[in-house]
C-alpha cells in the first residue's frame, strides 16, 4: 500500500492517506509512464485488478491521446487538474488527472451527465459572478456564493463558515431544506476542523465526502513504502474521526468549497446532505471557480475596506496635526486630541501619560485600575504597539479594568510616555453546536482528538472581551505614533530653541513670538494683555564680586521667584543678561496689573543666599497694556521700555505704568491698526479685477476682485498682505464686510448702466468663512442695495475642508439659498475628502497653473477628472507664462485666470470687457 494508516487526527499527515473513497478509482503512474499504483477497486472500473495494472504502460489502459509516443503525459499537468472524458465497457467515464511531484495522479469517475456542460457552466457562472458583482460585503459576498452552490448542489443543508481570529467557526448564514436541523449562528470549536485540515482546505479549494458509511478503498503499490501526495486529490480517504463526527450529526454526505481571501483561509461554504450523495466533478469544479471569484472579491472589498480607513485615519491625523500645530502647549498639547482619538478609533476612552501627567478622554478605568493598568503596561515593555480585545488575566480581578479596558491599543511615544485607546467590554452570549472543549471540566480534556457526540445548543457568556481591533486600525496606530513622535521632536527641538538655557525661562525669541499671540489674542477677544519689561538693580556688583557662577545662580533664583508670582499661561522670559519681561493674557485691568508688579518687585527684593553670603538686589520694572497704550509689537514695547526707563531715571526699584506724557512730544503716531480700520471704514481701499476667460474662446467667464490699499508711507498694500494685517490686528470681520460691501456696490453700477452681470468673485481667509457670518451679511446688503446676489463668488482655500466641514458645509448651504455659490482656491494642494466635497454645492475647483507643467501635469489631470466627476468647472489660475498658456491648450483645459490669459483691470476698465463679453477690440 501507499503511505501509511492515519494517526490520531489532530497531528495525522491527513495529505498522506493509505487509501481512497469508493466513488472513483486511482491509478499512480511514474516519470516513464508505467502505473505504480492502483486502487483496490480497479477491476469495476477498468476491468483488470490491480495485479494486471501495476507495472504496464498507463498508455495501453486510458486513451492513448493522453501520452506520447514514449509514454510521457501529453499534458501539462502541473498546470492544474486535466480533465479527460472517454468510455470503457460501456461506463461513461471522467479522467482527472494533476501531477504530484514526479508522479502523475489519475482518478477515475463517473460522468454523472450527458448535458452539454459549457454551455450549463456558463450559465450558472454568469449567474454567480452577477450575484457576487452587486454584493458590498465579504459575508454578502460568501452569502451569495453559499445561495449559487446550493443551485448547483442541491445539497440538504448548505452553510456560509466563517473562521474567528482563534479558528474556531460560526455559521453565519444558511439554505436548510424544512424538516431538518438548523445550525445557523452556532458557533463550532476550533477542534471541529483542526490546524491540519485546514492546512489542506487552503490547498484543495473542494473537498467530497460521498457516503460515510462507505468503506475506503487501499491503494496498492507496486514496492512497499511508496510515499504519496494526496493533497490535490478528488478521491482521498478521510480521517475516522471525522467520518464519525458526520454520523453523529447524522450527515450521510457532505462537500466544501474553501474561501482563501488574502493568502488566509477566511472560511468555507459548507453542504450537508442525509443521505449518500456525489455531485459531479463538473459542478463541483464549477463550485471552485465560483468560490475563487467570491474569494476575489472578498479581497478587493476588504481593500476597499482597508484603504477607505486609511484614508479617514489620514485625515484624522492631518486635523490633529494641524491643531498640534496652532498649540503653545508643548507636549501636553497631545491631551487635547485625545477625543479625536476615541473617534478615529471607535474607542470608548482615551489615557495618555506624558512627562508624568495622566489625560483621560471619556469612560476609562478608575484611579487604581489605571495604576494597575501602568505597571501591567510596564511588564508588557514599552517599545512596540500592542492591541488586545480580550482582558488579561493578572487584570480581571479589577471590575473597573473589565468594564472600560477589555480592549487596549497602546501606542508608545518614548521611555515612558504613551497613549492608551481602551474599548469597553462587550458582553455577549455565544450558542455552541454542543459544549466546547475549553468549557469542559480540567479532567474531561482529551491529549487526543475524538469525534463529538452532542450537537446540542450549549450557551457561553463571554466576559472581558471588546470589540477586536482591526488590521488598519493597529496599522494607524503605527502612524500616529510616527506622527505623534515627531510632535514631541520638535518641540524639545523648538523648546531647546526657544528656551534660556541657564534659568529655563523663555528666551528672546520665544519672548517675541507670545507677544504676537497676546496682541492677536487682545485685538480678537476685545481683552487686555500686558507687558512687563523689567532690569534688576545691584545686580552688576554681586557679579563683579562674587563671579560669574554666582551671578549665574543668582539670575536662576530670580527666574524662579518670578516664575512663582504669575499664572500657569503667563509667559516669563529672560531676554538677555539681567533683563526679564513677563506677559501676562486676558488681565482685568490697571489695579490687576499693578498689584502684580507689586508681588513681582517684593519678591525679587527678598534676600539671596550665593555661595554662603546673603545678597539683596531690586528691580525696575515697566508695563505697557495692549491694546490700551498700543497694539503693534514694536510699540508695545518701546511704551514699557519708557516707562521703566523713568523708574530707573527716578531712583530705580520700583514699578511705572506706561503714560502717553513719557513720549517725547506728548503725542504718538497712529498705529497701522487704527489707519486699518479708518482706510475699511473710509472705503480708502478699492479693489481691481482680473478677468477669468474660456481657454479655447477667450469668452469672459468671470471676475475676481483684489483688495488694494495705498499707505501713506508703506506704499501700494494687495491682498495677501492686506489679509495678513486685517487678521494680525483684528480686523478680519470689518475686512469681510467691506469686500462684500464694496463688491455690491460695484455689481449695482455695473447694472445700472445696463451692462451684463458675470460671476464676481472675492477672497476670503478660511478664519473669515468660519468666523463671519457670511450668509447673514449678504441677505441684509441684497435688501439695502435690491439687488440679486446670483453673481457673488466666494474664493476660498480648500483648507476649510480639512476640519469643521459639517460648519463649513452649513455655511456654504446657506450662502447657495441666496444665489451666492464658493469657489475653492488651490484645490489639490492639501487632503480634502471627496466624499464631504461631492456633498457641497460649489461653483468651481481652482488650481495652480505650474500644476499643467512637467510631472505635476499628471496631477493636474486627475484633478480636472475629479471636478469632471463632480460636474463642477476647473480654472487654471496663475496662468503666467507663454508655456503655461500652451500647455493649457494642448490639455483641452476649460478655463483660465492669469497675467498671460488676462490683465488685471481697475474698475473703470471693466466695462469694455462686459460689453465685449471678453476682450475688448483695441
Amino acid at each position: 500500500m501507499i503511505n501509511a494508516p492515519f494517526d490520531d487526527c489532530k497531528t495525522a499527515a491527513l495529505h498522506l492517506a493509505d487509501s481512497i473513497q469508493s466513488f472513483g478509482a486511482m491509478l499512480i503512474i511514474d516519470a516513464a509512464g508505467r502505473i505504480c499504483a492502483a486502487s483496490a477497486n480497479s477491476a469495476e472500473w477498468l476491468g483488470q485488478p490491480p495485479s494486471g495494472l501495476l507495472g504496464r504502460p498507463a498508455a495501453g489502459v486510458l486513451p492513448g491521446d493522453m501520452f506520447d509516443s514514449r509514454g510521457a503525459a501529453a499534458f501539462a499537468a502541473d498546470a492544474g487538474p486535466f480533465l479527460r472524458p472517454f468510455s470503457h465497457d460501456g461506463q461513461e467515464l471522467m479522467a482527472v488527472i494533476h501531477r504530484a511531484g514526479d508522479l502523475l495522479i489519475a482518478e477515475i469517475e463517473r460522468r454523472s451527465s450527458s448535458l452539454p456542460l459549457n454551455g450549463w457552466e456558463d450559465a450558472l457562472l454568469a449567474r454567480g459572478l452577477a450575484a457576487l458583482g452587486a454584493t458590498r460585503t465579504a459575508e454578502e459576498a460568501g452569502e451569495a456564493l453559499m445561495q449559487r452552490v446550493a443551485e448547483i448542489t442541491g445539497y440538504d443543508r448548505v452553510m456560509l463558515y466563517r473562521f474567528l481570529p482563534d479558528w474556531h467557526g460560526e455559521v453565519v448564514a444558511e439554505i436548510c431544506r424544512p424538516g431538518f436541523e438548523s445550525y445557523q449562528g452556532l458557533h463550532f470549536p476550533a477542534g471541529d476542523i483542526p490546524a491540519n485540515a485546514r492546512r489542506l482546505y487552503q490547498e484543495k479549494r473542494q473537498r467530497i465526502i460521498a457516503d460515510v458509511h462507505a468503506e475506503p478503498v487501499p491503494v496498492l503499490a507496486a514496492h512497499a513504502g511508496m510515499a504519496v501526495d494526496l493533497t490535490h486529490s478528488q478521491l482521498r480517504a478521510v480521517h475516522p474521526v471525522h467520518i464519525q463526527y458526520l454520523k453523529n450529526m447524522g450527515v450521510s454526505a457532505s462537500f466544501s468549497v474553501s474561501l482563501v481571501v488574502g493568502g488566509r483561509l477566511w472560511g468555507m461554504v459548507a453542504c450537508h446532505h442525509f443521505e449518500p450523495r456525489k455531485v459531479g466533478f463538473s459542478s463541483r469544479l464549477l463550485c471552485e471557480r465560483l468560490a475563487e471569484m467570491a474569494a476575489i472579491h472578498m479581497g478587493d472589498l476588504q481593500r476597499l475596506d482597508r484603504e477607505q480607513s486609511r484614508h479617514r485615519h489620514h485625515v484624522a491625523r492631518t486635523q490633529a496635526w494641524l491643531e498640534l500645530q496652532a498649540l503653545a502647549g508643548g507636549k501636553q498639547g497631545i491631551a487635547t486630541q485625545l477625543a479625536h482619538f476615541r473617534a478615529a478609533f471607535a474607542a470608548s476612552g482615551a489615557w495618555a501619560r506624558l512627562d508624568g501627567c495622566s489625560h483621560v478622554s471619556g469612560e476609562v478605568p478608575d484611579d487604581a485600575g489605571l495604576a494597575l493598568l501602568d505597571n501591567w503596561l510596564e511588564n508588557q515593555g514599552r517599545q512596540r504597539i500592542l492591541a488586545r480585545d480580550r482582558i488579561d488575566l493578572q487584570l480581571e480581578k479589577h471590575p473597573s479594568l473589565v468594564r472600560f479596558a477589555s480592549g487596549l491599543l497602546y501606542v508608545p511615544l518614548g521611555e515612558q510616555d504613551y497613549l492608551l485607546l481602551m474599548r469597553a467590554e462587550q458582553q455577549q452570549n455565544v450558542d455552541w453546536a454542543g459544549r466546547p472543549p475549553h468549557a469542559a471540566d480540567e479532567g474531561e480534556q482529551a491529549s487526543e482528538l475524538t469525534p463529538r457526540n452532542s450537537f446540542q445548543i450549549w450557551r457561553e457568556q463571554i466576559h472581558g472581551h471588546a470589540t477586536p481591533w482591526q488590521d488598519s486600525e493597529v496599522e494607524a496606530a503605527g502612524f500616529l505614533r510616527d506622527m505623534l513622535v515627531e510632535f514631541i521632536e520638535r518641540v524639545r527641538l523648538e523648546r531647546l530653541a526657544l528656551t534660556d538655557t541657564l534659568t529655563g525661562l523663555a528666551n528672546r525669541a520665544m519672548f517675541e513670538r507670545s507677544i504676537q499671540d497676546a496682541i492677536r489674542v487682545s485685538l480678537r477677544d476685545n481683552t487686555r494683555s500686558a507687558v512687563y519689561m523689567m532690569d534688576l538693580d545691584n545686580f552688576k556688583p554681586v557679579n563683579d564680586t562674587y563671579g560669574h557662577a554666582a551671578g549665574d545662580a543668582l539670575l536662576v533664583q530670580v527666574a524662579q521667584r518670578l516664575r512663582e508670582q504669575v499664572r500657569e499661561r503667563d509667559v516669563v522670559a529672560r531676554l538677555g543678561g539681567d533683563e526679564f519681561a513677563i506677559i501676562q493674557f486676558r488681565v482685568a485691568g490697571g489695579s490687576e496689573i499693578e498689584a502684580v508688579a507689586a508681588r513681582l518687585l517684593e519678591a525679587i527684593r527678598q534676600p539671596y543666599e550665593i555661595q554662603g553670603q546673603v545678597v539683596e538686589i531690586g528691580a525696575s520694572i515697566g508695563i505697557a497694556v495692549c491694546p490700551q497704550h498700543a497694539s503693534e509689537q514694536h510699540e508695545l514695547l518701546e511704551c514699557a521700555d519708557l516707562a521703566m526707563y523713568k523708574v530707573k531715571n527716578e531712583g530705580r526699584n520700583g514699578f511705572q505704568m506706561f503714560d502717553s506724557r513719557l513720549l517725547p512730544d506728548g503725542s504718538r503716531p497712529q498705529s497701522l491698526r487704527s489707519r486699518l480700520a479708518q482706510a475699511i471704514e473710509r472705503d480708502a481701499l478699492h479693489f481691481v479685477y482680473q478677468p477669468i476667460l474660456h481657454a479655447a474662446t477667450h469668452r469672459l467667464w468671470g471676475l475676481e476682485a483684489f483688495a488694494r490699499w495705498r499707505h501713506p508711507e508703506r506704499g501700494l498694500l494687495e491682498g495677501a498682505e492686506l489679509l495678513a494685517l486685517a487678521e494680525q490686528h483684528g480686523l478680519l470681520e470689518q475686512f469681510a464686510h467691506w469686500e462684500l460691501r464694496q463688491a455690491v456696490q460695484q455689481a449695482g453700477e455695473w447694472q445700472r448702466l445696463g451692462l451684463p452681470l458675470v460671476p464676481l468673485a472675492i477672497r476670503l481667509s478660511a478664519q473669515q468663512f468660519r468666523g463671519v457670518d457670511l450668509a447673514a451679511r449678504c441677505a441684509e446688503l441684497a435688501a439695502l442695495h435690491s439687488i440679486s446676489l446670483d453673481w457673488l463668488r466666494l474664493g476660498v482655500d480648500d483648507t476649510i475642508l480639512q476640519a469643521g466641514i459639517s460648519s463649513a458645509a452649513e455655511q456654504i448651504a446657506r450662502l447657495a439659498r441666496q444665489g451666492v455659490l464658493v469657489q475653492i482656491d488651490h484645490f489639490g494642494s492639501s487632503l480634502v475628502s471627496l466624499a464631504d466635497l461631492a456633498a457641497l454645492e460649489l461653483d468651481c475647483l481652482k488650481i495652480d497653473g505650474s500644476l499643467l507643467l512637467g510631472q505635476a501635469g499628471k496631477l493636474a489631470a486627475m484633478l480636472e477628472a475629479v471636478a469632471r466627476a463632480l460636474d463642477v468647472p476647473i480654472v487654471a489660475t496663475l496662468v503666467e507664462s507663454r508655456a503655461m498658456r500652451h500647455a493649457l491648450a494642448e490639455r483641452g483645459f476649460g478655463l483660465a485666470q492669469g497675467y498671460a490669459v488676462a490683465p488685471l483691470l481697475e474698475a473703470d476698465d471693466v466695462p469694455a470687457w462686459l460689453r465685449a463679453e471678453g476682450r475688448p477690440a483695441e
